[in-house]
């Protein structure tokens, strides 16, 4: 005999009735966070008017194998060059980055002639700041050496940084280093003319990371009287410096060692510069040419066995603070 279905007292509502199971048992009813619960279905495929399921599981099954068989025949052998070819090119995962100059050279035309003190000038002035740009000095040289020189007279320094940089001392070996290089080249730029000069930066002097050339074999000599003043002519060149801005392309580097190298006459007679009689400029680094010239003059022509390459005997090093 079948036992007697219970029915509910009260009307149900129509989201709350549920079929009865074999036994004639009426389910419990759901409760609220059983009609919230979100149901966790995999999504059947779908199917249009001329295909089935069949046919969409067969096509995603054949990816994998078309993927592995992209690069192969028919028969399964690897492509030949010429097939190759003839295959539309990939597209790259990223972009290609290319830098937009090159070795770039920085023209400088001075309105007339200058002496040999003011073209030392100009190479010391130039050594300083791409020693800066570089990130080998922390600060400017003037303003190192000012905070170094109010340390060693017992003041107190403000800025915490500065005042351990000029404590240390590879501060110190550096500005010591590139004070003695610039009173040296002061020297040498009395004893004959200097056509360029060469600042080389990382790895070694034949194969170095970074080549600065500074070229002045189109700068016209004149005495003091009627060259021009080296102030405005300073201007002039870091106005021309900071509107190339040829620094901004290149990455930044830690330390590097800096070698220098002055093309002066063979019979010269320096006691301090070493003769590098079979040195050659490298050309597989990353080059920036700096030309300095009077306008209206032509340039000087240096022959190559009159004049060789010298180089400082002193090895400037970076530092960071």
């Amino acid at each position: 005999m079948e036992p007697p279905i219970r029915r509910p007292s009260y009307p149900p509502q129509p989201s709350e009735v549920q079929p009865q199971d074999l036994c004639g048992h009426q389910p419990r009813p759901l409760r609220t966070a059983d009609k919230t619960r979100p149901t966790h279905r995999r999504p059947s495929a779908p199917t249009s008017a001329g295909g089935s399921e069949r046919h969409y599981k067969s096509q995603h099954a054949l990816r994998p194998q078309l993927a592995c068989t992209a690069g192969k025949a028919e028969g399964g052998a690897p492509l030949s060059q010429a097939q190759r070819m003839e295959q539309p090119p990939r597209r790259p995962r990223g972009p290609i980055r290319r830098s937009s100059r090159e070795d770039p050279d920085l023209c400088v035309a001075f309105p007339g002639p200058v002496t040999r003190e003011s073209c030392c000038r100009f190479i010391c002035e130039l050594l300083k700041h791409i020693l800066h740009q570089r990130h080998q000095l922390p600060l400017p040289y003037e303003q190192l050496l000012h905070f170094c020189s109010r340390q060693q007279d017992g003041e107190e320094v403000v800025r915490r940084p500065i005042k351990e940089a000029s404590d240390s001392r590879q501060c110190q070996r550096a500005l010591s280093d590139l004070a003695e290089l610039m009173s040296q080249l002061d020297v040498f730029f009395t004893l004959t003319a200097v056509p360029r000069v060469l600042l080389l930066f990382g790895g070694s002097a034949v194969s170095p990371k970074e080549l600065y050339v500074i070229d002045m074999e189109g700068i016209q000599v004149g005495n003091g009287e009627q060259s021009l003043s080296p102030r405005p002519c300073l201007r002039q060149l870091f106005r021309a410096l900071f509107l190339a801005d040829p620094f901004s392309d290149l990455r930044s580097s830690g330390l590097m060692s800096l070698v220098l190298m002055v093309q002066g006459h063979r019979d010269c007679a320096t006691d301090w510069f070493r003769p590098k009689l079979n040195y050659k400029v490298p050309t597989r680094a990353h080059i920036l040419t700096i030309k300095l010239s009077s306008s209206g003059t032509e340039a000087t022509t240096y022959p190559s066995d009159d004049y060789v390459w010298f180089q400082a005997p002193i090895t400037l090093r970076g530092f960071q603070n």
